[in-house]
């Protein structure tokens, strides 16, 4: 009986391990995909010159920037990939 929980918890440990790196894998992805959108961002405001610079610089679209990011966080992967060229 004490072998067979023994065996159960490390199966339920593995369980939780690999549910753990799925978590992980997805974050990093969700990472890695929003540095490439905002290096694209601050290419193309560099440029348009120093004055789209300010621009992008202003609380006004800082808070826009920072909503729409917010709502491409919680997008499907399949909405970011067909709207992420639409600046």
């Amino acid at each position: 009986m004490l072998s067979a929980s023994a065996s159960l918890d490390a199966e339920s440990q593995g369980h939780v391990n690999e549910l753990q790196q799925q978590w992980l894998d997805e974050h990093r992805r969700k990472l890695e995909e929003l540095a490439r959108t905002l290096a694209d961002i601050a290419q193309r405001i560099t440029s348009l010159g120093p004055e789209a610079e300010a621009r992008a610089e202003s609380p006004e679209y800082l808070g826009l920037v920072r909503k729409g990011f917010s709502v491409w966080d919680g997008a499907d992967t399949t909405e970011r990939e067909t709207t992420s060229g639409d600046y």
